[in-house]
């Protein structure tokens, strides 16, 4: 299927092919049950932007330490300790936490990766179980990752800039550069006119090239 492109968006649109829209918070996410839930936040308020906005803060400050945190709970496996992160990362933004205090995101997610590191910690003793461990154990290596060249921080970014779309700007482009059908299938998709579809896919790729963080990943 082929799906014309406009030159000016073509970095862009080449972007979006490598977002994994797992990374979306869902729609109501972070509304539900709010008149039950009085007197508990979430971690971000009410607003998806804003709550991913708090994890690029706290990800791009604590990856560091995370990963060390990661390391050590895997043991033998720690060389999967990137994946673990990521794996949980991706979990919080699909299932956005409730706390009382905000501020003890920390403790969160040092809990998920406690939690995350005995499944992975079992997978990875299957995947591996043929191979030969260093026998002086694990070495420490260096953390790699450097600003938009992390996967994770790539995704929270994205998923970031997607947020602030309308919801009809987001529909569209899910569909159309995220599932890769065409306009005209997305129109009928989402019971509008092919023009509609046409002039929200615009406006809302025209919003994403404006987004500072996602201008930072053209280069990348």
């Amino acid at each position: 299927m082929t799906i014309a492109v406009d030159p000016a968006d073509d970095w862009l649109t080449r972007l979006l092919l490598h977002f994994d829209r797992r990374w979306m918070p869902p729609e109501d996410g972070l509304a539900v049950d709010r008149d039950r839930r009085a007197g508990l936040q979430r971690i971000s308020g009410s607003d998806h932007a804003d709550h991913l906005t708090m994890l690029i803060d706290y990800y791009g400050d604590a990856r560091p330490q995370l990963v060390a945190f990661a390391r050590r709970l895997l043991g033998r496996h720690s060389e999967q300790a990137e994946d673990l992160l990521q794996d949980v990362m991706r979990k919080v933004c699909q299932k956005p936490p409730v706390l009382r205090d905000p501020d003890r995101i920390d403790a969160l997610f040092h809990q998920a990766l406690r939690n995350g590191a005995v499944t992975w910690g079992t997978r990875a003793g299957r995947e591996l179980q043929h191979l030969t461990h260093d026998s002086e154990g694990v070495r420490e290596l260096p953390d790699p990752a450097v600003a938009f060249e992390d996967v994770v921080l790539f995704h929270l970014v994205v998923a970031r800039a997607l947020s602030t779309l309308s919801p009809r700007e987001r529909e569209v482009i899910e569909l159309v550069d995220l599932r890769r059908l065409t306009v005209r299938e997305a129109a009928d998709e989402l019971g509008v006119s092919l023009g509609a579809a046409k002039n929200y896919r615009f406006v809302g790729l025209r919003r994403l090239r404006e987004d500072p963080g996602v201008n930072a990943l053209r280069g990348a």
